[in-house]
């Protein structure tokens, strides 16, 4: 027969108060990583489309012929560049276009833009009018964390001299 006294913690099994809970865990922390993918996919998907505007930029001036003196050939050339470099219609903004500059002088062609592209990491705030707009001060509820939990990206795509 085997004395307990003289090992205890030998004889005894381990202490069992977190069993039942790692399941628990598990799901906590596949939801955490789950919202983090989600949300580090939305800035994923504009960093590229701003990374293929960049290449057809630099496309357009790396092609363009000395001498050619065409920036209106050159802004109607871009709808079917963007397609062929899988920018959809959608994922460019309004001030993208609205921003857009093509230049060409004795220095060569230059074309640029600028545009913002907001990341709602809580979804888009309600209490928004028809042009987008919402006043931060007057909202209330889960909209004042869904305004603070936006991020307002940045983007410049420039080639030329």
């Amino acid at each position: 027969m085997l004395n307990t006294t003289d090992c205890p913690e030998r004889v005894r099994r381990p202490d069992d108060s977190q069993r039942g809970y790692s399941l628990i865990k598990v799901m906590v922390w596949l939801v955490i990583l789950g919202i983090a993918s989600w949300n580090g996919m939305k800035f994923a998907h504009f960093y590229y489309v701003d990374w293929k505007v960049q290449a057809v930029f630099d496309g357009i001036i790396k092609n363009h012929p000395e001498g050619v003196d065409d920036v209106a050939a050159v802004r109607a050339s871009l709808p079917r560049l963007f397609e062929l470099n899988f920018i959809e219609d959608g994922d460019l903004p309004a001030s993208f276009y609205v921003n857009l500059e093509i230049a060409d002088d004795e220095k060569g062609l230059e074309i640029w833009s600028s545009y913002s592209e907001t990341v709602w990491l809580l979804g888009p705030v309600e209490a928004m009018d028809a042009h987008g707009d919402y006043d931060p001060h007057s909202l209330t509820g889960m909209d004042k964390w869904r305004d603070r939990a936006r991020v307002v990206l940045h983007f410049s795509p420039h080639a030329g001299p």
